[in-house]
């Protein structure tokens, strides 16, 4: 199903279409349909309702992200973001490329989709400690050897980036976010 949806989104043998590949990109997430061991050809489907206690935390131009529970595949809740792309039910392509993008960084975890608009969600893994910008303060009074361990996540992060032949565009404190133990992630690809 997976290579289905490649061919129409590049418009091998068949007319290309984003709407049909992305169609064929979601059947195979559903069906949890991995083409190959390489994690970064697959989509993980997570039900909507598996999330709880769905809390909004910021929003910008073309979407809006949430903190929540989410029951994993373990039986087990774990805290992460949901980003709900808007307009993404009825214009596939951005939504797509983003998450091509995105989803071979470590913080991806899956896709869903919203209940009430249809409209497509990135699930991400939770930054406790919000961006890097909102820590810079209390950053400044750290021990050198963890100043550094977040410059060399940021480092690793953006390379992982460009060895996949992206570029960030707009790389700054308030796109890099903060796991627990301050592990630095760049998003917002």
């Amino acid at each position: 199903m997976y290579r289905v949806g490649e061919f129409y989104q590049k418009g091998i043998i068949v007319e290309k279409d984003i709407d049909i590949a992305f169609e064929w990109y979601l059947k195979s997430a559903i069906t949890e349909e991995c083409p190959t061991n390489n994690k970064e050809e697959y989509f993980h489907w997570i039900p909507f309702e598996n999330f709880e206690n769905i809390e909004e935390i910021g929003k910008g131009g073309f979407s809006t992200v949430f903190k929540t529970k989410y029951l994993n595949n373990y039986g087990s809740y774990e805290e992460v973001a949901i980003k709900l792309v808007k307009g993404s039910n009825k214009n596939r392509e951005p939504f797509l490329k983003e998450l091509k993008a995105c989803h071979s960084l470590d913080q991806y975890l899956g896709i869903s989709r919203d209940e009430k608009t249809n409209d497509y969600i990135l699930v991400l893994s939770y930054a406790k400690y919000g961006s890097l910008s909102k820590n810079l303060v209390d950053i400044i009074k750290f021990e050198w050897n963890l100043k550094l361990k977040i410059l060399r996540d940021i480092i690793s992060n953006l390379d992982r980036i460009h060895s996949k032949k992206y570029l960030h565009r707009d790389l700054h404190p308030g796109n890099i976010l903060l796991k627990e133990d301050y592990e630095a992630y760049i998003t917002d690809l």
